[in-house]
C-alpha cells in the first residue's frame, strides 16, 4: 500500500515566554503551559482542500483536551494568510528568525 503524505505539523509542549535560542535541542519542559506548533505544511497538490485546517483543528482539540486554551505557532514564509484564517495573530519576527 502506498500512502501519500498530504500534510503535517510538529508540535511540542512549551513554557510561555521561554524561547530557547534557535538551534537548541528540545528537552522535556515539565509542566507545559501551551502547545507550540512549528511549520505546519500541506503538499501543494492538497492545498485548498481543507487538509491544513483539519490538521490545525486536531491540534486545537488535543490542546483543549489537555486543558490548554492558547496555542503558539511559527510558520514558513508565505503561510501568513492561512495562519490568520485559522485564528493566529501575526507578530513581528525576532532578529534571529528574520536572519
Amino acid at each position: 500500500v502506498r500512502v501519500r503524505l498530504a500534510g503535517y505539523l510538529l508540535t511540542h509542549r512549551w513554557q510561555r515566554n521561554a524561547s530557547p535560542p534557535l538551534g537548541t535541542q528540545l528537552a522535556d519542559v515539565g509542566a507545559a503551559e501551551i502547545p507550540f506548533i512549528h511549520d505546519p505544511m500541506v503538499a501543494t497538490a492538497d492545498q485548498g482542500l481543507g487538509v491544513g485546517a483539519q490538521v490545525i483543528d486536531n491540534a486545537f482539540d488535543l490542546a483543549a483536551r489537555d486543558g490548554m486554551w492558547s496555542v503558539e505557532l511559527i510558520a514558513v514564509e508565505g503561510a501568513e494568510g492561512f495562519c490568520q484564517a485559522m485564528g493566529f495573530a501575526t507578530l513581528d519576527a525576532t532578529s534571529e528568525i528574520a536572519a
